[in-house]
C-alpha cells in the first residue's frame, strides 16, 4: 500500500465549514479529499471536526488525544471510535 502525504484546508462547499488535518494521507491516488485524517486534539472539540470530515465522507479519522490513539471509522450514521493504544 502507498500512502500519499496531502495538506490543505478541505470543505465541501466554500461557505461550509472547513477545516485543516494536522496531517492527512491518501491511499494510492489523490483525491478531493484524503482517506486518513489524523487530529492531535489539546483543546478543541472533536465532535465538530467529526461532523466536518463526515460531510466531506473521509473514511477515517485517527485522533491521538489524552495520551489516547482512537481511529474513527466511518459508517452510514456518522463515525464509530476504535481505542488502538493507550499510553500512560
Amino acid at each position: 500500500m502507498r500512502l500519499r502525504l496531502c495538506s490543505g484546508t478541505y470543505r465541501e462547499k466554500a461557505r461550509q465549514p472547513g477545516l485543516e488535518p494536522d496531517e492527512c494521507y491518501y491511499l494510492a491516488t489523490k483525491k478531493e479529499f484524503p482517506d486518513i485524517a489524523i487530529e492531535v486534539v489539546v483543546t478543541s472539540d472533536l465532535l465538530d471536526k467529526l461532523e466536518v470530515y463526515r460531510g466531506l465522507e473521509v473514511p477515517e479519522v485517527w485522533v491521538w488525544q489524552d495520551n489516547h490513539l482512537t481511529v474513527y471509522r466511518l459508517r452510514q450514521n456518522g463515525y464509530d471510535p476504535f481505542p488502538i493504544v493507550s499510553f500512560c
